[in-house]
């Protein structure tokens, strides 16, 4: 960001590509804490002024910096006057930030857009299933897994992987068909003894 502002005295003109890193460094979580959003929102105002037509790239990243920033009403205001159909991705950001924030209204008017684009997608269900979690709203939440129940989807496992000379690894939970899952296992075993023998205990959630 201090770069741009340089190379702005400087008389530089930047690109789309330019536009799209600035606001890439501007929606990041360290430029967050040092409060970069207004200068995000400046930069991204700024672009009619170098003749830059924001596309959708620019648009994402500047509805993904107010929804993290917590602005979610601006990020939804933003989403419906752009000028251009942009992809569920951009809804499914907000509905992301709307779980985090509790905000159940907004999260299900932005659920609507990324299921209605493709009812299949379990993503953004469950985003929403979450959000009425999280508020104790169980009735709601029948209706959400109804809802899926009824188009068909299916809830893909999550997964994790690590990349170890070169090779790339993926686990899903309880799955033992790694090469190796034997010794993985074993050494997770002796973890959680360890753990239990320093008088950690789990805290169980009925």
């Amino acid at each position: 960001m201090k770069l741009s502002v340089e190379m702005n005295k400087l008389g530089w003109k930047p690109d789309g590509f330019a536009c799209t890193n600035v606001l890439t460094s501007c929606a990041s979580l360290e430029a967050l804490e040092q409060g970069l959003v207004e200068d995000g929102l400046s930069h991204f105002d700024s672009m009619s002024r170098f003749e830059i037509e924001p596309v959708t790239d620019h648009y994402t990243f500047m509805v993904s910096l107010l929804a993290r920033a917590g602005k979610l009403s601006k990020a939804k205001d933003l989403i419906e006057k752009m000028p251009i159909q942009l992809p569920a991705i951009v809804w499914r950001s907000l509905l992301s930030a709307c779980r985090i924030s509790g905000n159940v209204e907004l999260g299900k008017c932005a659920a609507e857009m990324p299921i209605s684009a493709d009812p299949t997608d379990s993503g953004s269900y469950i985003l929403l299933s979450n959000i009425f979690a999280s508020k104790g709203m169980w009735a709601d939440v029948k209706k959400v897994r109804e809802r899926m129940d009824c188009n068909g989807v299916v809830k893909e496992a999550g997964c994790s992987w690590t990349e170890l000379n070169n090779e790339v690894h993926v686990f899903i939970a309880r799955d033992k068909a790694h090469c190796k899952a034997d010794s993985i296992w074993s050494i997770l075993d002796n973890l959680i003894q360890h753990i239990n023998g320093a008088g950690y205990v789990p805290e169980m959630i009925s």
